[in-house]
């Protein structure tokens, strides 16, 4: 979820001045998957072997659920606010089941029928994040291949979600 300026991923308002995909704070957990350096602080079971190169690497998924658990110090002070998965090709959500701690996350109806994108931001339970001492993440999407999960605090802007959706198509 970092990107170098080559990247392309600049807000239109401002000049010569790169932005990130994700808001400037420091409320965000991410796991790169299939990057060994960003799963050292993750526990991740039920996916792939890692597959594909540069921004498509990615890890698949099984019928089963697959999880992936923050081994660092959980800060659950912060009241995360968003579920960010991005995909190595655009799929639907529809039939997803995503679940964190013993909590399923309810996809609302807005994101469920919507067309197949490589990048979708799930609304979290308001105060689920903080009642949480640890950080599990369980998602079910068969054939998804994920490339990145975050959580954050601040809603992506929509420009920039689209910005970063058509970045991997």
């Amino acid at each position: 979820f970092f990107f170098q300026a080559e990247d392309g991923i600049r807000d239109h308002c401002v000049t010569g001045v790169q932005t990130c995909a994700l808001p400037i704070c420091n409320r965000f957990l991410t796991v790169a998957l299939g990057h060994a350096e960003s799963e050292k602080l993750w526990e991740v079971t039920g996916f792939s072997e890692p597959a594909g190169e540069g921004l498509a690497r990615h890890r698949s998924l099984g019928e089963a659920p697959a999880r992936v658990k923050f081994k660092g110090f959980y800060y659950n002070h912060f009241d995360y606010g968003w579920l960010i998965v991005r995909l190595a090709e655009p799929a639907r959500l529809a039939g997803t089941r995503v679940q964190i701690g013993s909590t399923v996350i309810p996809i609302p109806e807005e994101l469920d029928g919507t067309q197949p994108t490589a990048l979708w931001q799930i609304p979290l339970p308001r105060g689920l994040m903080g009642s949480l001492s640890s950080l599990e993440i369980s998602l079910t999407a068969p054939g998804w291949r994920v490339t990145d999960l975050a959580v954050v605090g601040d809603a992506i802007r929509p420009e920039h979600l689209q910005m970063l959706g058509s970045a991997w198509v």
